[in-house]
């Protein structure tokens, strides 16, 4: 494991690109095992080092708006009769669990029965 200030220099190495993809400090933090006021109190020599102001650094790049439309892929049609079969499917296996857990539970509930009056027995 990187020690913390092998990860605050990479943090600062990489922080300008990381800010120009839309991280927060918050997370730029959380991706180098930081905590925020450590990314925070760097940033004068980050700003430094990228010839830009503090303020710059501390403000969210915008990303281009997305309509609605755009921001999800297309979704495949569903094919209803699949699901309900699978879901019978599924339903049958679980009722046959279900019997083999109540079968299981009878067969100790016997088992312990015979235990106990065998112990009664040796009273």
């Amino acid at each position: 494991m990187l020690s913390k200030s092998e990860r605050t220099l990479r943090m600062k190495e990489a922080f300008i690109s990381l800010h120009k993809q839309g991280l927060t400090l918050k997370q730029i933090a959380h991706r180098f095992d930081l905590d925020s006021s450590t990314v925070y109190a760097h940033l004068q020599e980050i700003a430094d080092a990228a010839g830009v102001p503090r303020e710059s650094l501390l403000q969210f790049p915008h990303s281009p708006h997305l309509t609605y439309e755009r921001r999800f892929e297309p979704v495949e049609p569903i094919d209803i009769e699949a699901v309900h079969a699978h879901f019978v499917t599924i339903s049958d296996e679980l009722n046959q669990t279900l019997i083999a857990i109540s079968q299981q539970i009878s067969q100790s509930l016997s088992v312990s029965d015979q235990i106990a009056k065998e112990e009664a027995s040796w009273q």
